[in-house]
């Protein structure tokens, strides 16, 4: 008897998950919508960004689903102690996920400063003001350096 109420405790805590990670589909869903849409609308790097976080979390409540559903099996001949590895599994793949995209973020993220870095760069070059400074700076070196070969050349 005590098997059975392990049993039904199982059941209904795999039916409280399925029933919690439902709901955070159906409002990673509408949140990313928003999301994306306010990040195209706004022109947000930010913004968007944020919206891949919430599909990961839509794929990640996804991978919950399947092992929730995998883990509930009940026990068999093949898996005499059931099947609750699969929500391991599924634990390493929301891992495995969020780890992926979080990566990809901060790649995209470091390419953005380094082109606004780059965009700056050559802002900079084509400003006649900075060319005048450059160019005195460039001249004054080769005087110094003109000065010191001459000096070398008397001693």
């Amino acid at each position: 008897m005590k098997d059975r109420s392990i049993l039904m405790d199982m059941d209904e805590r795999a039916c409280q998950a399925s029933r919690i990670t439902w709901i955070g589909i159906v409002v990673n869903v509408v949140l990313m919508a928003v999301k994306f849409l306010a990040g195209f609308l706004g022109n947000s790097q930010a913004m968007i960004a944020d919206a891949v976080h919430t599909f990961s979390d839509f794929a990640t409540d996804i991978a919950v689903l399947v092992g929730i559903h995998l883990s509930n099996k009940p026990k068999d001949t093949d898996h005499a102690y059931g099947h609750g590895k699969y929500e391991t599994l599924a634990a390493t793949v929301v891992g495995a996920g969020l780890m992926l995209v979080g990566l990809k973020l901060g790649s995209n993220a470091l390419h953005t400063i380094v082109d606004a870095i780059d965009d700056l760069g050559d802002e900079l070059l084509d400003d006649p003001r900075f060319a005048k400074l450059a160019g005195g700076q460039a001249q004054s070196e080769v005087d110094v350096s003109a000065k010191m070969l001459a000096e070398a050349d008397e001693g």
